[in-house]
């Protein structure tokens, strides 16, 4: 741990604590106590072979997705990483070459403060210890929000919000895409388009929550 971590623990002490509920129990981990954790809806089959994803996006998570991207709360990566880590050893997958976070505008992650999407992904490549590139894959284009959106115009507005800096880092590569939430997986299918027209192998979606029904 480094000097400046050790000082942040002891001047804001976060070990033991779930952040759902502030509950401080020597047995917590992951921050996340047992609670809490059987409020959430845990899926019991796969989207599909290429989706890697734990939760359904039940009211309960959906208020910490919130809180998570728009309430100031970043930290809260350290209780959705672990679940995502969780949900991907499950699943053996072991030919991913790079990790990629879906990305935001500059100008919205500059308002935001963080892109929610690349904290989950940095903390995947730590554990995972897979390569992780944050630049290649950008959005040049402003998108609006895609909560609300119609499975059709979500598709539409997604549509070109992407482009590749550097295809030859994607060439012949097994690449793990990293989001919040998935509904009708417009971001995904192009995200996905993007790295697949650079000559990627494969593509995996690992995600926080599904909103579809399964």
């Amino acid at each position: 741990m480094k000097i400046l971590d050790r000082i942040l623990e002891i001047i804001y002490p976060e070990k033991n604590i779930c952040f759902i509920c502030d509950e401080y129990e020597e047995t917590i981990k992951h921050h996340l106590c047992n609670e809490c954790r059987d409020r959430l809806e845990f899926l019991d089959q796969t989207i599909s072979e290429d989706i890697i994803c734990p939760l359904r996006y039940t009211d309960c998570i959906r208020e910490i997705i919130f809180k998570y991207k728009y309430g100031k709360k970043p930290y809260l990566y350290k209780m959705l990483g672990p679940l995502l880590l969780e949900e991907f050893k499950k699943r053996n997958i072991d030919d991913v070459d790079l990790i990629v976070p879906i990305p935001m505008t500059r100008r919205k992650k500059s308002k935001r403060g963080f892109n929610q999407s690349e904290l989950l992904a940095k903390y995947l490549s730590e554990k995972l210890n897979i390569e992780l590139y944050t630049g290649n894959l950008i959005k040049f284009k402003k998108t609006k929000s895609q909560s609300g959106l119609s499975k059709s115009f979500r598709r539409t507005n997604i549509k070109g919000a992407f482009k590749i800096i550097d295809k030859e880092i994607f060439a012949n590569k097994n690449v793990l895409i990293v989001d919040d939430i998935i509904t009708t997986g417009a971001t995904y299918t192009e995200a996905k388009r993007n790295i697949m027209d650079a000559n990627a192998k494969k593509t995996y979606l690992i995600t926080i929550a599904s909103g579809r029904d399964i």
